[in-house]
């Protein structure tokens, strides 16, 4: 499919940690690369506890745990143009070893597409591999024919991968933050919802935790 490795990691990374919406990070079909698309303007890092507006080889060999990877994110259905959540940078922090980390995969497509000097704003983050802006259906196609390969590796039944799409990311950082104990407040701030109502229809209780809950007043 449309991409390289490197492209499709950072963006399952980053969507995985951020929660962000597909439209947040490709453009729809026909759609114009413009000022309100995600490019590399909205990526920052802090390496060493020094803020840079973009990665060269010499800093990427300097990060290691610790530092971060700052996302300005861009317009989005609840904001449609960045006036609330494009002032409240997500912060994701860099690891040399855990399985998922956006900061990691993010600094190596950096190294590989960097954009010249003072074209950031002008290049899209995320591209296919003849270098055109991501489409959503680009998006799409992808993510199904991974989801494809998964399920035929551990023997789902057919049918079972298109009960999957690119929202599965969203719906997934929610409950798990939910099950690590975050307030509603903060779930709903990380993934940038602008009511409550929208966060009660994504977060859903793991059957393991509501099985352990049903088990207690059994037990008491």
């Amino acid at each position: 499919p449309d991409g390289d490795g490197a492209t499709w990691a950072a963006m399952w990374q980053l969507l995985a940690q951020t929660g962000m919406r597909k439209a947040e990070v490709a453009l729809e079909d026909g759609g114009r690369f413009g000022k309100f698309a995600i490019s590399w303007d909205n990526i920052k890092w802090v390496i060493g506890g020094t803020p840079y507006p973009a990665l060269t080889p010499a800093l990427r060999n300097m990060m290691t745990d610790g530092d971060m990877l700052i996302v300005r994110p861009p317009p989005s259905k609840s904001d449609p143009f960045a006036l609330r959540w494009g002032i409240s940078p997500m912060y994701l922090p860099y690891s040399e070893s855990a399985p998922i980390c956006a900061a990691r995969a993010m600094a190596d497509l950096e190294i590989l597409r960097r954009p010249p000097e003072g074209k950031r704003a002008k290049t899209p983050l995320f591209t296919t591999a003849a270098g055109a802006p991501m489409r959503r259906a680009n998006v799409t196609k992808h993510f199904d024919a991974w989801m494809e390969r998964v399920g035929a590796a551990r023997g789902w039944a057919p049918g079972d991968s298109k009960k999957f799409s690119v929202h599965s990311f969203r719906v997934h950082l929610a409950c798990a933050l939910a099950a690590a104990g975050a307030s509603d407040a903060r779930i709903q701030s990380m993934l940038r919802w602008a009511s409550v109502d929208a966060l009660n229809c994504y977060k859903q209780t793991k059957v393991e935790t509501y099985g352990a809950w049903a088990r207690r007043p059994s037990s008491t």
